[in-house]
């Protein structure tokens, strides 16, 4: 096999990087009677960067970097019952799928990549495409969001309540190929002679490798209440999550879990085991469902004078959990589920002329996007 002069290449195949992308949306309202409006929003795109090429990268190596789906789509329902009954509905829908190198029957599958240290460009990669990325040969990936909300809001002359539900799945297929031998080569030949190869180091993958990861909920329950008084005004809030984890369709989630006694095969007695899941008496689960969600949240706005706002919240929100894939807490996290964080935000507004300040209204909302649970608490 000629490393150096493969029979691919020919003078008219140039490094060229070709990028090319499409866009398209529909927008439909539909008013069915004087109350039910219905509502449907798509947006359609796609990307293509053919082939990625760059200047330590050859032609026959560079990857192609594929988008053919990013796609979202909403659906909404209003209906105003009364002047004071407001119900709402609404779904969405966000799909992206992406590729690198996924021609199957590529001729360049039977070339085995090379990564030059030395030479005349020292980390040029030529001869077999695939490791662009060097971590995701081939990757296959393809994500969807599936969100739900319907809310139900009151409003009389004091009061501005709303309540809702929203639940979000998560569904995510991945898979890793390779070229035909599932190997990769490193040279480091001298400058003074870099078409004589000098290989240092032989590359082995273990692919093809399949993931399918499924979050079967995110539910979460909101209530606020805006109550006015004269002067004063406060926005009370809280909202509920529930966190489902995430598992593998295919039990592929893998960790080092600490304290966990075993021995290895050539006989030697340990306390750390890599576990997948559903082993080592662990669920197909990387942690528990979490039950702790509640984030409370309250805002005050009061004008003693028409020259000075006092405004003021107290916020706690959830970071997500860490644990993301296949990388937890060998503990699943147990222990620092009851942990979140808190914000204090106050402000004291003073003007000469009252007309030139914001509206009176709090910060604080309970009826925001979602947020998914974690861990640490701070207070400030």
């Amino acid at each position: 096999m000629d490393l150096i002069n493969p029979t691919n290449q020919s003078s008219s195949n140039r490094g060229i990087n070709n990028s090319a992308q499409r866009s398209a949306n529909v927008r439909l309202t539909w008013q069915a009677d004087a109350k039910n409006k219905f509502s449907v929003f798509v947006d359609d795109q796609g990307r293509c960067q053919c082939a990625n090429v760059n200047g330590t990268t050859s032609p026959e190596a560079a990857n192609d970097l594929l988008y053919p789906i990013e796609r979202m789509a909403t659906v909404a329902w209003t209906a105003p019952v009364s002047n004071r009954l407001l119900l709402e509905a609404r779904g969405g829908f966000r799909g992206e799928h992406y590729e690198y190198s996924p021609t199957k029957t590529d001729p360049n599958l039977d070339l085995i990549p090379v990564t030059e240290l030395g030479g005349p460009v020292p980390g040029i990669l030529y001869h077999g495409t695939g490791l662009q990325t060097n971590t995701q040969p081939y990757q296959n990936t393809y994500g969807r969001n599936f969100d739900t909300l319907a809310t139900m809001s009151y409003v009389t002359g004091s009061h501005a309540f709303k309540t809702g539900v929203s639940d979000t799945i998560i569904l995510r297929d991945e898979s890793l190929g390779d070229d035909n031998a599932h190997v990769s080569y490193v040279f480091n030949s001298p400058d003074t002679n870099p078409t004589v190869p000098n290989p240092v180091q032989i590359q082995e993958r273990t692919t093809p490798y399949l993931k399918s990861q499924r979050q079967p909920a995110g539910i979460g329950l909101f209530a606020q209440d805006k109550w006015t008084l004269k002067q004063l005004t406060l926005n009370l809030g809280v909202r509920y999550n529930v966190e489902t984890p995430r598992a593998e369709k295919f039990n592929n989630q893998a960790f080092v879990r600490l304290n966990t006694p075993g021995t290895m095969p050539n006989g030697t007695a340990t306390t750390t085991a890599f576990c997948f899941s559903s082993a080592c008496g662990s669920p197909r689960t990387l942690w528990p469902i979490n039950y702790y969600g509640l984030e409370p949240r309250i805002g005050i706005s009061y004008a003693p004078t028409s020259r000075s706002t006092l405004r003021a919240s107290y916020v706690l929100t959830h970071l997500p959990l860490t644990g993301y894939e296949n990388v937890p807490d060998p503990d699943f996290n147990v222990a620092l589920l009851l942990n979140g964080s808190g914000v204090l935000w106050a402000r004291w507004v003073r003007s000469a002329n009252r007309r030139n300040l914001p509206p009176a209204r709090p910060r604080a909302q309970a009826n925001r996007p979602r947020r998914w649970p974690a861990r640490r608490w701070s207070d400030g």
